[in-house]
């Protein structure tokens, strides 16, 4: 039996196919976000993506998100400053109290 034998241009369509589908993910969850923060990191990741469909040759789709301002891949978006780290909390709240 033969093994299908697979194109540059083959890889390149499933790619660009993959790229597709994963933009409209980001797309909805950029819409159904509330939290400024995430919408800015689904803009930045859209418009990741938009380049790497340019690069193949393939047009990004047009959306909502796209409409409204598009992003600069030289300056994308700038994220608010994200919280503390987990462990890291004020000296007196990491004191033990001991009994007398």
């Amino acid at each position: 039996m033969e093994e299908p034998k697979v194109t540059k241009d083959d890889v390149n369509d499933g790619m660009i196919a993959a790229l597709q589908h994963e933009r409209v993910g980001y797309v909805q969850r950029e819409a159904g976000a509330t939290d400024d923060a995430v919408k800015a990191a689904m803009r930045r990741r859209i418009a990741q993506v938009d380049e790497q469909l340019r690069l193949r040759g393939a047009k990004p789709a047009k959306d909502a998100a796209s409409d409204e301002t598009p992003v600069d891949p030289e300056n994308p978006p700038v994220d608010p400053p994200a919280d503390p780290p987990k462990g890291a909390t004020s000296a007196a709240k990491n004191r033990q109290q001991t009994r007398a």
